[in-house]
């Protein structure tokens, strides 16, 4: 049986940190075209996507939709690819290479 989001964010909320596994699986396709179209460069989508993942992961307790969960994740790969852009265009090199943390939203 497929759970959704909002069971799977609930899950991960109360401890079960193996909740979130089906949750990458099931937006990262959708997550990976959005930053690539964005970025236009593969590498950089990717490494978007997952510190957008990562950064989902630890503000995931600010979520106040649970079933909002992919628009939220969009919103935060989104950001990143813009901020990344800027920095690109401004002439900056972030620190590793890697992508800022944005603030995470509650509601989109």
């Amino acid at each position: 049986m497929t759970q959704d989001d909002a069971a799977l964010v609930e899950r991960v909320l109360s401890g079960d940190k193996s909740a979130f596994g089906p949750l990458i699986d099931r937006h990262w396709p959708k997550a990976l075209s959005l930053a690539l179209r964005s970025l236009g460069n593969l590498a950089d989508a990717e490494d978007a996507v997952q510190d957008a993942f990562v950064q989902a992961l630890l503000g995931l307790p600010s979520l106040r939709k649970t079933s909002r969960f992919g628009p939220w994740l969009c919103g935060i790969v989104l950001n990143l690819c813009r901020m990344h852009k800027r920095a690109q265009r401004n002439g900056r090199v972030l620190e590793g290479g890697g992508y800022p943390e944005v603030g995470v939203w509650g509601d989109l």
